[in-house]
Parts: C-alpha cells; structure tokens; sequence
C-alpha cells in the first residue's frame, strides 16, 4: 500500500519485509486433541484495532454452534466485553517465550481492523507450525495466499473467521498442508539470515556504488 502511494508520487521505493527468529519459534506437531478447540490472539487487547472483541465474538458463536471453544490472549483483561466464558488469559509473555503460547492453541487468528503494513506474529504462528486465520488487509494479504499458506477473512467479518476456522475443523489434510507450506516458506523467506543476503546487503551494496 505505501509502495504504490510513492509510485504515484515517481519515486521508485524497495520493500524490505520484516523477518523471524527462526530459533525462537521451532515447528512443532499440533497439540494432542482433548476435544476443545483453542483459539489464540497474540497482540495488544486495549488495541480495538486489533480485533480482539471480533475473535472474542467468533468464539461465542462456535460455542453456539456446539464446539467446545477457548480463546486464550496474551494479556490481561481490561475491558469488561472481553471476560467471557472460554475466555483465558495469558497476561505479558516475554518474546522468547511466546513460542510456548503457540504450541498451546490450534488455530491463530490475527483479526485485524486497520491496513496493518506486515504480520509479524502471523510470520511467528505460521513458522510455529500454527495455522492461520486472518483479516484480508494490507500487510496480512503481502505474506498469505489464500489455502496455500494461510486463510483472510474479510475485515470485521465474524462469519468468514467462524466459517476459516472451521475450514481447518473439518479439513485436517487442508490445515496440515497449509501449515507446512507456511513453515517452509517463513524459514526460507523470512529468516533475518536470509533477508540480510537478498535485501540488506543489495541495498548496501548499491548505496556504496552510488558514492
């Protein structure tokens, strides 16, 4: 979105994605079923553009449809809307320990409102080997393509995250096909390792010529 906003202006910008600690989020084999679905947002929960209060709802609506479900978040709750039944709270985590929020959960939901420019935590949860459901926008739309690596959900769309969510309910051949594309491509595309040798050091590199 920014890249084609100083196309229009004649400027000629480089992208240069963010990256992951590979070593910090091992791939690990999904939990051992117990019955519950568990559901996990990682992020800021008094950050309404994150879409918390959307995840929380989606939840709702899965119980409602006999599916035991659980909403586990990294924080503590600060808003009455969020303490629901299913709803768990994780409170601050440090980053590296994050990778043990993700084996805990089934499917990661990254239901954000706002044009966000990139997904980190969607790079973490896909190279944890979680599957991911998250909102169609900018930065999100950059990293997944749809049933290869990830599934969008239309921004503030409760029905479409129930309704991806369930998608890997009920397609477990789907989910662990998706979930190894996904892993093998944040290790191969996104590792800092890597970026640094196909866009850090170009960009050095013809800043030096340039001089």
């Amino acid at each position: 979105m920014i890249q084609a906003m100083l196309q229009r202006k004649g400027w000629a910008p480089r992208v240069v994605p963010g990256g992951v600690n590979i070593d910090l989020f091992p791939f690990k084999e999904e939990r051992k079923a117990d019955g519950v679905l568990r559901l996990g947002v990682v992020g800021r929960i008094g950050d309404e553009m994150k879409g918390t209060n959307l995840a929380v709802r989606a939840m709702s609506r899965l119980q409602q449809m006999g599916i035991e479900t659980e909403l586990h978040l990294t924080g503590e709750p600060d808003k009455y809307s969020l303490v629901l039944p299913g709803v768990v709270f994780h409170g601050w985590i440090p980053h590296e320990r994050l990778h043990e929020f993700y084996e805990s959960i089934d499917i990661v939901l990254v239901p954000s409102i706002w044009q966000e420019p990139f997904g980190i935590v969607t790079l973490e949860a896909m190279c944890s080997g979680r599957p991911v459901v998250a909102s169609n926008v900018a930065g999100q739309r950059e990293i997944i393509r749809e049933g290869e690596n990830g599934l969008l959900a239309s921004p503030q769309s409760i029905d479409e995250i129930v309704e991806k969510a369930l998608i890997y309910l009920n397609n477990p051949g789907l989910k662990d096909k998706i979930v190894k594309t996904g892993a093998s491509e944040v290790r191969q595309k996104y590792n800092w390792d890597e970026l640094v040798k196909s866009h850090y050091i170009p960009i050095v590199e013809s800043i030096c010529e340039s001089i």
